[in-house]
């Protein structure tokens, strides 16, 4: 200011606390609709891993950083199965049980991402008041 005076906005305050419960509760819902979405994932792939014993189906599992609001799927996460998880993965040669497949994970990705998206959507409109 030109006097030298310092500026001050009635409200600025509850502008700026209104702003950080609106990303806290956007980052919630987002936090909230990966791991939803994430299961949705899992369970889709669950349904196209190859199947002899139901090592690869019970080794899957997900995970959500909330700090960077990623989520991930992953089979192969023993030292026992990673080998034969990454193989079944991307070995096209194999033959598979009918409805089971290579690239399973892939496969699942592409068929639920607009399920997945809405999922995330709908759950930080939730958390919002939508």
């Amino acid at each position: 200011m030109a006097d030298g005076g310092s500026f001050s906005w009635e409200g600025f305050d509850q502008i700026t606390a209104g702003i950080k419960r609106a990303k806290d509760a956007r980052d919630k819902g987002a936090r909230k609709g990966l791991l939803l979405g994430a299961r949705l994932v899992l369970n889709r792939s669950n349904a196209q891993v190859p199947h002899e014993e139901g090592d690869l189906e019970r080794d899957g599992g997900i995970s959500v950083d909330d700090g960077k609001l990623v989520a991930a799927v992953a089979y192969g996460r023993s030292a026992q199965t990673r080998p034969y998880a990454e193989r079944q993965h991307e070995d096209m040669s194999l033959h598979h049980d009918a409805g089971r497949n290579a690239k399973f994970l892939e496969h699942a990705l592409t068929e639920t991402r607009e399920q997945v998206q809405a999922v995330i959507a709908q759950s930080i409109k939730g958390e919002m008041g939508g």
